[in-house]
């Protein structure tokens, strides 16, 4: 019986804890984690601030502009929406391509995020400089992400993305369940107790 309680206990203190940072590289293609979700959107040349309408298309392939980074999601005129099944606290990716005209061929990334009732939480906007190959980072943080859309403009070409990491969101236990978990231990500590002197 105690055992029981004892390792209900633990259960209930490890439950509150997390996974550490993910990364998906596309390597092998698409090699996507459990509990994330990607589909396509008509790219919007701009932040969202309603979730897209996803559309059925099957995701593909290119070469990544990342040296050594294998194969890169295409979303030449598509956006990117990520699911998560768990809310995550932050989210990054590199946008790249291998280049294009010098003074014109800066995309501009935006991402915007959304809690899993799909409202609102805001968005984030980064341009690259021309370089060879033109990689340009960007990233988004907040606690209640359950939605994550990319999506981009001033492409002269394809473009696509590469090397996304997100970090799940912290789960603190609100003091009422340290309550609970002290309530749970005394009352087994008073039944145990009181089955010795009886």
């Amino acid at each position: 019986m105690k055992r029981r309680f004892a390792a209900l206990a633990a259960a209930t203190l490890f439950s509150v804890t997390t996974a550490g940072a993910q990364q998906i590289t596309f390597d092998p293609f698409p090699s996507i984690p459990a509990g994330v979700t990607l589909s396509y959107f008509n790219n919007v040349t701009g932040p969202l601030n309603a979730l897209p309408t996803q559309l059925s298309l099957a995701l593909n392939a290119t070469g990544s502009a990342i040296p050594g980074g294998g194969s890169a999601l295409l979303t030449t005129g598509l956006g990117v929406l990520f699911s998560f099944t768990s809310p995550v606290q932050s989210f990054s990716l590199v946008g790249n391509d291998f280049g294009g005209d010098p003074t014109r061929d800066n995309e501009i990334i935006y991402l915007s995020a959304f809690n899993s009732l799909g409202i609102f939480l805001g968005s984030t906007t980064t341009q690259a400089v021309y370089a060879q190959p033109n990689l340009n980072p960007a990233s988004i943080a907040n606690p209640s992400m359950s939605y994550v859309a990319f999506s981009f403009s001033n492409d002269l070409g394809y473009y696509s993305i590469d090397n996304v990491d997100y970090t799940a969101s912290s789960t603190i236990p609100e003091p009422s369940t340290y309550v609970l978990l002290a309530a749970g231990l005394a009352a087994v500590a008073f039944t145990t107790r009181r089955r010795r002197l009886s």
